[in-house]
């Protein structure tokens, strides 16, 4: 009641119980504004034990930089957000992550991560940095059952930019998508070039069915920095060798090395989908 107090709708009703992910205590709910009604996500945001006006503070930041940035298909669009009586903001209601989803062949895959990086690319142009991207903040929206209606979106975005100084790291990013700069500072900061690496993990992932290096927390750490995943047509016998050389780039350990832009990466996918079509 008190965020429906403080929300721009008329009305906010909750439908389901509440699940919990990695960011948030997540309801299904319904809004009402101008005699219309919307199906939404109301999600109410963990908070640390310590520092919690730092915490919500960068928070704030973070959301604000994602609902200026959302106007893009492939982006969990967001409604309303505030920070009282704790962080909290209602999105889109969004179906299964990528995680659950089947596989698909490798033209959808490429599709797929041509349109997500597209939507990088409207992050980048508004100076936001996702930092989260792994198979988990990617969702999809519209009939996941059909070919032409299921929609990948990026979710939570910009909140690892927040919450990693305050909880564990890998409780919001699963380690085996994490570029080389998340174990060690020596390759840089974290910056629009670690979405460039993510997307290119997401999309390792999403041709072979496996991340580009598994194992305990140590071990991935020790992959990353040091050693080359196999590439993904040697994985999966029905990925185009050509896709290759677009994951290993993406995939580079010095930022110099990985595409220069999100959307030189996007004109790669693009490209090798239709030589491959």
């Amino acid at each position: 009641s008190s965020i429906a107090s403080r929300s721009k709708f008329n009305t906010l009703h909750i439908l389901a119980s509440r699940h919990r992910d990695r960011y948030a205590d997540i309801y299904e709910a319904l809004v009402g504004q101008g005699g219309e009604k919307l199906a939404v996500a109301l999600r109410l945001l963990r908070r640390p034990d310590s520092n919690r006006l730092a915490f919500e503070k960068r928070v704030k930041s973070e959301l604000r930089r994602w609902e200026a940035a959302d106007s893009h298909p492939n982006l969990v669009s967001v409604f309303d957000w505030g920070g009282e009586p704790r962080p909290w903001l209602v999105t889109m209601f969004t179906g299964e992550t990528l995680l659950e989803a089947d596989r698909y062949s490798p033209q959808r895959a490429l599709a797929e991560a041509a349109d997500l990086a597209s939507a990088v690319a409207r992050l980048h142009q508004n100076g936001v940095i996702h930092g989260g991207i792994d198979p988990g903040n990617v969702s999809y929206s519209g009939d996941v059952m059909e070919w032409d209606k299921p929609i990948p979106v990026l979710d939570n975005v910009g909140l690892l930019n927040a919450f990693r100084f305050h909880f564990d790291p890998a409780m919001c990013l699963d380690p085996r998508y994490a570029a080389p700069e998340y174990f060690d500072d020596s390759y840089g900061r974290i910056d629009h070039a670690t979405d460039i690496y993510q997307l290119g993990a997401v999309l390792y992932y999403r041709l072979t069915g496996r991340p580009p290096f598994s194992g305990e927390f140590d071990d991935v750490r020790e992959a990353v920095l040091s050693r080359e995943p196999a590439p993904p047509s040697q994985v999966a016998g029905n990925v185009p060798p050509e896709v290759d050389d677009v994951v290993t780039k993406a995939l580079s350990k010095g930022k110099l090395r990985r595409y220069e832009t999100v959307e030189h990466l996007e004109r790669e996918l693009v490209s090798v989908r239709v030589e491959n079509g």
